[in-house]
């Protein structure tokens, strides 16, 4: 019976504690064990296994690795819906940017010390 490989120690500023985060060598002995269990489904195995692996990866909760890890159709959309965004926004963030640029010294003070004093209200 071989010998199972102690788990990792995390360096992760924000250490997760709801999955551990293997190492290569874990993951493959997990995905080993995983394949080998009777009764779960091979879809429920792709999706634990797609965990083990986000846990395994420090930038797991970022929205561009949690993007990468969703099947091309979906991820096409979040493509398509990204874009649509950028579109709608554009215009109006060049209109603010055009605005901030040609305001001069005295009505930026005025519109910083204005907000100062909401902000203290």
């Amino acid at each position: 019976m071989a010998q199972t490989p102690k788990r990792s120690k995390s360096k992760a500023p924000n250490k997760r504690t709801h999955l551990p985060a293997l190492s290569q060598l874990e993951l493959e002995a997990f995905q080993q064990r995983l394949a080998a269990l009777p009764g779960v489904s091979e879809a429920g195995k792709v999706v634990v296994m797609q965990s083990m692996r986000a846990a395994a990866n420090p930038q797991a909760e970022s929205p561009r690795v949690v993007i990468e890890t969703l099947d091309q159709d979906r991820r096409e959309r979040i493509k398509e819906a990204a874009a649509g965004y950028a579109d709608i926004f554009s215009a109006p963030a060049r209109r603010g940017k055009a605005a901030l640029k040609a305001m001069n010294d005295e009505e930026w003070q005025k519109a910083v010390d204005d907000q100062a004093a909401k902000n203290d209200e």
